[in-house]
């Protein structure tokens, strides 16, 4: 679940003490807006009121997707089967709008380091995809932590640490974080909001949906002599999986990377550096070129031995012409 970053108005509260209806009715006497967050070991819940009424419950079970609510006859229930640490949240009435009706989000696998990429050039490159979603920044070794909201590429406010109200629009706050950042190490985790699918677009064509999915994320992509080895490779390596009987190879090899993003954040698609798209390899200016080749062809040699195919593979690769290119800058071919 994803919460304020502002300090809890309450926190730490016993619901086996609480009555969650009474509890509600005085918080929405008392501080008008904000949400209950409860944890328990095998779920969380999240209350969102007003001064009037309850704007949405979610219920979020391990393992399980989120479940939401329009008022609190579940969740009441949830609250006596279970013991939970209680925090309580103000929240402006400007930002329980905002965080009452959230999208669904899903979170990345990994972590970026702004030692790898300034939080500006990761926010400008946002902008240039037309993010919608958040970055969760956090400072290493401090307590110091913000949320960044965007929509469409634009950063709409955030939720701070040292702030108040849970979705500030002010500049202010967001160049205190920048300066946090600067001075010390942050990470940061994305979570993109996922778009309800409508029934026209179930009923799209496999051909339109999988150009929707192959829409470049490399935007001005320039020229390199490693691309064109790159490219030999791959081609080698989508043959030797298709004679193994996998039809979609790129599925596959994107798939574990993605896995493997936590070894190498830099293949990270929304770092922008890289993309393998029918055939063509792109670069961003700015790309670790070196790096990614490398990483590339880890990933490419971990799935050959999975699906047993290292001869047949190391056979196609005794033929590449580019081999020279990528060996002068030691970069092994066979592993």
């Amino acid at each position: 679940m994803l919460l304020p970053k502002e300090k809890p108005f309450l926190e730490g509260l016993n619901s086996y003490y609480l009555n969650l209806e009474n509890l509600t009715e005085h918080l929405q006497g008392e501080i008008g807006s904000g949400c209950i967050h409860g944890k328990a070991v095998s779920r969380e819940i999240l209350i969102y009121f007003d001064d009037n009424e309850i704007i949405r419950c979610l219920l979020q079970e391990n393992k399980k997707r989120a479940q939401l609510f329009p008022d609190l006859t579940v969740i009441s229930e949830i609250f006596l089967q279970s013991s939970f640490v209680i925090n309580i949240y103000y929240l402006d009435p400007n930002a329980i709008f905002f965080w009452g009706h959230m999208q669904p989000f899903q979170r990345a696998k990994s972590a970026l380091k702004s030692s790898e990429i300034p939080l500006p050039d990761l926010i400008f490159r946002l902008r240039q995809k037309n993010f919608s979603g958040f970055i969760d920044v956090q400072i290493r070794k401090k307590s110091d932590s913000g949320l960044l909201f965007f929509h469409e590429g634009e950063r709409i406010g955030g939720s701070y640490s040292w702030a108040k109200g849970g979705m500030s629009k002010s500049d202010e706050n967001y160049n205190i974080l920048l300066s946090r950042v600067q001075a010390g190490e942050g990470s940061f985790t994305f979570g993109s909001y996922i778009k309800e699918t409508t029934s026209t677009e179930v009923k799209q064509s496999p051909s339109r949906s999988m150009a929707q999915k192959a829409e470049p994320r490399v935007v001005n992509p320039v020229s390199s002599e490693l691309r064109p080895a790159l490219e030999e490779l791959l081609f080698f390596f989508i043959q030797t999986m298709q004679e193994k009987g996998e039809q979609n190879p790129v599925v596959v090899l994107n798939e574990y990377i993605q896995s493997q993003l936590n070894t190498y954040p830099y293949l990270d698609p929304f770092m922008g550096y890289f993309e393998y798209s029918r055939g063509t390899v792109k670069f961003s200016s700015d790309a670790p070129k070196e790096k990614i080749v490398r990483a590339i062809i880890v990933c490419v040699w971990a799935l050959v031995r999975a699906y047993h195919a290292e001869n047949n593979f190391r056979t196609k690769l005794s033929t590449m012409r580019n081999k020279s290119v990528l060996e002068s800058r030691n970069i092994p071919v066979e592993l």
